[in-house]
């Protein structure tokens, strides 16, 4: 019976303009998921989903969703000034359309890396949308 089963769906948006790379050619950490992997062309980064932001560095931001699961985005250079100038705090609610920061340094040499974090249970499902 389905009666107690409850699943959840994430719709992710590509959080930069860029091209993305597939899932397949991504290598998986031992704790995160890579969903995708953008090479921008806009300085402009913006939420991939609705959340609260819990965790700020110059290259990286984890974002929890509404259903409780962890969400990195992260920032891969090989630009020693590659930051980003984050325009959100820690506690911050954020959607698709929250400018979250404005990247720093070579976009040639930067991607950016969304993984999903310590999955909430099998259940859950990511759905990569491009926008």
């Amino acid at each position: 019976m389905g009666l107690f089963r409850c699943q959840y769906q994430i719709r992710l948006h590509q959080p930069v303009t860029g091209s993305a790379s597939t899932i397949q050619s991504l290598p998986s950490v031992a704790h995160q998921t890579p969903l995708m992997r953008i090479q921008p062309n806009d300085r402009i980064i913006s939420a991939p989903l609705d959340g609260e932001i819990i965790a700020l560095s110059p290259r990286h931001l984890t974002i929890t969703a509404l259903n409780g699961q962890q969400f990195v985005l992260q920032i891969e250079t090989t630009d020693y000034h590659a930051m980003v100038d984050w325009q959100v705090r820690i506690g911050d609610s954020v959607s698709p359309l929250t400018i979250l920061g404005l990247l720093e340094g070579s976009l040639t040499a930067t991607s950016l890396v969304v993984s999903r974090v310590h999955a909430v249970s099998q259940l859950t499902k990511a759905v990569v949308a491009n926008s």
